[in-house]
């Protein structure tokens, strides 16, 4: 029966991961398999050290355990492993009643994603913005209780990208945004922003954590411009979230650094002369602009990618 429940669990804890084309993710050294259709895990016979936030199978007893705290130790009850979902796009604050009978959900979180750094009267290209964190939990609930949810917005030009939650009665639990990309200063280009990474969380057992893709670097200029460097990608298995490509370059103008992804694809950088390129749904970071070295004049980074809040019950 728990093997059943076991590969209920893996299906609809990511059921819309695996829509989207997610085949495989493994996580850490022979811990957890993600598949088309199961999360396998090594089976123990022992239980080991306890952790904030460790979730293991039990093979001899077919039992699921996990730590909320690293000292106590709990089971994960079938009768509490559901079948529905809901997503929340909508950004800013949401809500959500937990229906009769549930007591423990599964969450994915993004937080929005950085946005790109801009220029004004420089020759060098800015950085691209830094995806959104990713984070995925589950929190123990009560029928009837109304959960706050909040949706990240990706940052503007220059600004970071905002964190995504979840808060319950019993946890809190979120996903950072990314960094908003370096302007440019003169000839040096903008530094990428970092991605979202190491979000709280309380009172909740947190499975695991994938941090936003770091921006690219806008490029240099001297008496010419260089291109923008590419943000980095995130991979969940075989499927990858692109970071965008750094622009190219147009005389002393030179190109903006690439947005970096999460849930979503980094924004393209600016190619020489142009804006950034806004970042993907969802949590990826706008490209940085192009060097615009005219008086008065400037270029903006692209937006970041709003963040995601996705429950399974």
């Amino acid at each position: 029966m728990f093997r059943r429940i076991k590969k209920k669990l893996a299906w609809w804890l990511i059921k819309d991961l695996l829509e989207e084309g997610v085949p495989y993710i493994k996580v850490g050294r022979k811990t957890v398999e993600i598949r088309p259709n199961a999360i396998k895990f090594d089976p123990l016979t022992s239980d080991p050290a306890l952790e904030p936030g460790l979730l293991w199978f039990r093979g001899d007893t077919d039992e699921w355990k996990y730590s909320p705290d690293g000292i106590n130790m709990k089971k994960l009850a079938p009768a509490e492993i559901g079948m529905n979902e809901q997503s929340f796009t909508s950004i800013g604050l949401n809500s959500w009643t937990v229906p009769d009978g549930v007591r423990r959900i599964f969450m994915l979180i993004v937080g929005g994603g950085g946005g790109g750094g801009s220029t004004y009267e420089d020759s060098a290209g800015a950085g691209g913005g830094g995806g959104g964190e990713i984070v995925f939990a589950i929190g123990l609930v009560e029928p009837g209780e109304t959960l706050e949810i909040y949706v990240g917005d990706g940052g503007g030009s220059n600004a970071d990208g905002e964190h995504s939650y979840v808060l319950g009665k019993y946890f809190y639990v979120e996903a950072l945004g990314g960094k908003a990309g370096g302007q440019a200063s003169g000839l040096t280009g903008g530094a990428g922003g970092a991605g979202g990474s190491g979000g709280e969380a309380r009172g909740t057992v947190v499975v695991f954590r994938i941090p936003g893709g770091k921006g690219g670097k806008g490029g240099n200029s001297n008496s010419t411009g260089e291109p923008g460097s590419p943000g980095e990608s995130v991979q969940l298995g075989t499927l990858t979230f692109s970071g965008g490509a750094g622009g190219s370059a147009d005389g002393r103008k030179a190109g903006g650094g690439g947005g970096g992804a999460s849930f979503g694809n980094g924004g393209k950088g600016g190619d020489g002369g142009y804006n950034g390129s806004p970042g993907g749904a969802y949590g990826g970071g706008g490209g940085g602009a192009s060097g615009y070295p005219y008086v008065g004049a400037g270029r903006a980074g692209g937006k970041g990618g709003q963040g995601l809040v996705r429950i399974w019950w």
